[in-house]
């Protein structure tokens, strides 16, 4: 069968659509040719697929055929450079291995109190807000808080950050991997471009922070317990490439995973936090039942880890808000060799998206898919469903590292602000998705926020 496809401009193909909107262009590419579709980005012939039975063949059941080695991966490399998110192969394999034991679902449970102090840190402030009536930025409160966690779980500590500006400079450098994946042809990196000056810029102050850190870690090697000092001290046995030596990572591999972590753990946490509060915020009579479940179980205390399971509502609203609004809403892959996905050949070579928005959305996995209907996650409802009908961590092997302290930062963050506030759109404030590397809300979240 051939596959089809629109034709798009007849030298940039579809690149105009997408740049005008990426999440519709999407949608609609699934409504109008089915679940595999050809794509045209000017000299680049590509496909989108959308069924989940195709995203488990390529994320899982054939993943050893299917690389990162896309333009949009090679954009991250500027930043993230060979982490775990970019990399490919047998080097993947030795980063996961290394990096496995500080992520083991024990280790993480060990944050909560970490959390809960974080999350308060950041409440008692938002009380003269909340006095005065002003409206609230939420999108970067809450990318501050994740921010804050994310550094205090790997490092013990929050990021000295001199000048307040390290939140910034994270967000500018995503959005920048964005700008250089939609511009394939702009100058590289060496050329003396301002966007590329601002863009080394960024990257030296990032460096700098975190190498600081390394070399603070070195004078006093063993004193944190944290994931850092696990993988630092990380050690993988192989003979056949180190003659039987233990291999560690190198500074500069160190440097890479620790940003890929810093960068993936707290936009994507922060972007799903303000989803779901925009989403409480339309929807009250979802927002009263969350807020009886938190009563009942917590009576006003903060959240501990053994509550957790009780939270079963508070979960289904975290999790249908990563359906609707997944904070990683795109990724890709190329295949190696020939496959078949849905019945149609895929030739070698070519680039694949998978679009979580997009299947998350599937008319023939979910019912009434544009409502936001938290019971869609109850045991009853989730029995048979597709492994991939609802996939925001990826899959397969390559399915997030930092899944676990993800789903426990979002639960109790969510649960000790639901205790303390009832949150509303700022009256005149339009909600926008802005899909870059995450689907963030354009121009932010402004709330007002009325205590309980």
């Amino acid at each position: 069968m051939n596959i089809l496809g629109p034709r798009g401009h007849f030298l940039l193909g579809s690149l105009p659509d997408i740049q005008r909107d990426r999440v519709q262009f999407l949608v609609d590419l699934q409504r109008d040719y089915g679940d595999v579709v050809r794509i045209r980005l000017g000299p680049v012939n590509a496909l989108a697929i959308f069924h989940p039975d195709a995203i488990q063949r390529v994320m899982q059941d054939n993943q050893s055929n299917y690389s990162k080695e896309t333009l949009a991966f090679t954009s991250m490399k500027l930043v993230v450079g060979n982490g775990l998110i970019s990399s490919n192969g047998d080097f993947w394999l030795r980063q996961r291995r290394l990096m496995q034991p500080a992520f083991h679902k024990d280790r993480i449970n060990l944050l909560c109190d970490m959390i809960a102090q974080q999350t308060q840190m950041i409440l008692d402030p938002l009380e003269s807000a909340v006095k005065s009536g002003q409206a609230v930025n939420m999108s970067h409160e809450m990318m501050n808080l994740t921010l804050g966690i994310a550094t205090q779980s790997l490092f013990g500590s929050r990021v000295q950050d001199v000048d307040g500006n390290l939140g910034e400079t994270m967000r500018h450098l995503m959005s920048d991997t964005t700008f250089r994946f939609e511009h394939p042809f702009y100058p590289p990196l060496w050329f003396p471009a301002s966007r590329n000056r601002n863009l080394n810029a960024a990257l030296n102050r990032l460096d700098e922070v975190i190498y600081g850190i390394f070399a603070e870690r070195r004078k006093y090697p063993g004193e944190k317990n944290d994931l850092l000092e696990m993988m630092m001290e990380a050690q993988l046995e192989e003979s056949e490439v180190t003659g039987g030596h233990p291999r560690r990572m190198t500074d500069k591999q160190l440097r890479d995973e620790v940003v890929t972590l810093m960068l993936a753990g707290h936009e994507t946490t922060s972007v799903n936090l303000c989803w779901t509060l925009y989403l409480l915020s339309q929807h009250p009579e979802v927002e009263a039942r969350l807020r009886r479940e938190l009563d009942d179980v917590l009576s006003g205390r903060p959240p501990r880890l053994e509550d957790l399971p009780r939270l079963e509502y508070t979960r289904m609203v975290r999790d249908e808000s990563m359906r609707l609004y997944p904070p990683v809403w795109l990724t890709e892959r190329k295949s190696l060799k020939e496959d078949v996905l849905c019945g149609y050949n895929i030739p070698a070579g070519k680039t694949i998206a998978i679009t979580q928005y997009v299947t998350h959305r599937h008319p023939e996995f979910w019912k009434n898919p544009e409502t936001f209907d938290p019971e869609r996650f109850s045991a009853e409802r989730s029995v048979g469903r597709h492994d991939y009908a609802f996939f925001p961590f990826s899959g397969g092997q390559r399915q997030c590292l930092g899944k676990n302290l993800a789903l426990l930062e979002t639960q109790m963050i969510l649960a000790m602000l639901l205790q303390r506030y009832h949150f509303e759109l700022e009256p005149g404030w339009k909600v926008i998705k802005e899909p870059e590397l995450s689907l963030r809300l354009k121009g932010g979240l402004w709330m007002r926020l009325k205590p309980i």
